[in-house]
């Protein structure tokens, strides 16, 4: 995420769809994450994306769903997708692509 934010400058060009999409287990360093740090990671996302970008995240694994969701609704049309199994990842990455990207109310 903090890799994504050196992009910003791309989120201003109105050609542009934008995506960031996040591969991961969703575990944080202290293994479930708290409140305090599902919020810090919302908080990046947010600051990162500036309402300019679709977040989708896919979870494997033991996961932290509610962060990844988060993490996923705290981007623009967000959306959380959990690996059963690694061969998933393909289908899943292509669904969430042909997506269209609509307006949150």
């Amino acid at each position: 995420l903090e890799r994504t934010s050196a992009q910003r400058q791309r989120l201003e060009d109105p050609t542009a769809i934008n995506r960031v999409i996040l591969l991961s287990d969703g575990l944080h360093r202290a293994m479930r994450s708290t409140p305090d740090v599902r919020a810090q990671f919302e908080t990046l996302v947010r600051e990162v994306t500036r309402g300019k970008a679709s977040v989708s995240t896919f979870g494997v694994g033991g996961l932290d769903e509610r962060l990844l969701a988060g993490i996923a609704e705290a981007g623009l049309h967000g959306r959380y997708y959990f690996l059963g199994d690694a061969g998933q990842a393909g289908q899943l990455l292509r669904d969430d692509l042909m997506l269209p990207l609509v307006a949150k109310d």
